[in-house]
């Protein structure tokens, strides 16, 4: 393990989520894959999220909230 490397890249980004998650993958050829948080998921635009997702070519993990004990 520690001989292995991953490097992570991260920008910040101002206004749309979504518009500035499409533009960077679509600048970025590099991307390996795509880290998605759970607060995306309280974005009011579910279908703009959903297509956004359905279109990601990259391998994709979406991160989810664990459950509420005694839910």
């Amino acid at each position: 393990c520690r001989e292995t490397q991953i490097d992570i890249v991260h920008e910040y980004f101002i206004g749309d989520v979504l518009a500035a998650i499409k533009d960077f993958l679509k600048n970025n050829s590099n991307i390996d894959m795509v880290l998605l948080s759970p607060s995306l998921s309280s974005i009011s635009e579910g279908k703009a999220l959903k297509k956004l997702i359905k279109n990601i070519t990259k391998p994709l993990v979406a991160i989810s909230k664990p459950l509420q004990s005694g839910a």
